[in-house]
This record gives C-alpha cells, structure tokens and sequence, in this order.
C-alpha cells in the first residue's frame, strides 16, 4: 500500500498569525497540494496537538492547543481536502521527538 504523510501543515505553523509561524511556510501549500492531488494511496496528516500544560511547552513556546484554530489544518490543505476523492487520515501528536 502507498501512503503520503503531511507533517504539521497546521494554522500555527504555517498562517502568519500562527504562534510559532515559520516565515515563508505557506510556500510549500502548493508543492503539498499537488502530491495530496495526485496521491492515490492514503493520505495521512500528522499533527500537532497539545494539551495547555504539555511538557513540550518547556522547550517551545505554547501552540497547536487541541481545539483551537491553531491546531486545525491550515486552511490552503482543508480547501484541497474537500476536493479529494481517496481516502485519508488525520493524527495528533503531543510530543515533540525527532
């Protein structure tokens, strides 16, 4: 079986009024639209998702707080999703681990 993972493509990360934006992120929302588009395996989101006291916030500053709009896919990638016909597949992560 094929699978695309998408790693942390969330408002936080990639919107400019994300808490931890990274400057020029947005760049890659088309390169990343396209492999969704032309991927005929499943699809799979990684994503952040944190409690208010998760111990990650030791290291980093506060962001992807389950439920709120920073945590949700940024909204270039949700757009893309409501066109797909595969399948796919959204994970949240609390922890940090590279």
């Amino acid at each position: 079986m094929k699978a695309l993972i998408v790693v942390d493509m969330i408002n936080d990360f990639i919107d400019g009024q994300g808490s931890l934006y990274v400057e020029n992120a947005g760049r890659i929302v088309p390169f990343v639209n396209t492999h969704i588009w032309l991927n005929d395996g499943l699809t799979m989101f990684a994503n952040d998702n944190h409690l208010k006291d998760d111990k990650e916030f030791d290291n980093f500053p506060v962001h992807a707080i389950k439920g709120t709009w920073g945590a949700q896919l940024y909204g270039g990638i949700v757009m893309q999703l409501k066109l797909l016909i595969g399948h796919f597949l959204v994970c949240y992560f609390r922890f940090y681990s590279a």
